[in-house]
């Protein structure tokens, strides 16, 4: 996770804004329709917020897809990512 300035952030506060990113692989030779979804989800497991990205994923290819994020009051939240 970093901040806006691409800073890695290491303490995350409420109300701090931060970049959440995810790196995938499309392991087949084909291009791949496909959606990634990064969520931010609270201590019960809730997804409070989210964020999709869909794309055309080419062959043998990696790529990048990122979520900004207003951190809410607490401190016990998770970031997942989901790839559809």
């Amino acid at each position: 996770m970093t901040d806006f300035a691409s800073k890695t952030v290491s303490n995350i506060q409420s109300n701090m804004t931060i970049v959440a990113g995810v790196n995938v692989t499309n392991n087949s030779s084909l291009a791949q329709e496909g959606t990634v979804t990064i969520g931010l989800f609270d201590a019960d497991g809730n997804m409070i917020s989210s964020a999709s990205v869909s794309d055309s994923y080419k062959g043998k290819a990696a790529a990048s897809a990122s979520a900004t994020f207003t951190m809410p009051e607490g401190t016990d939240f998770t970031i997942k990512a989901f790839m559809e």
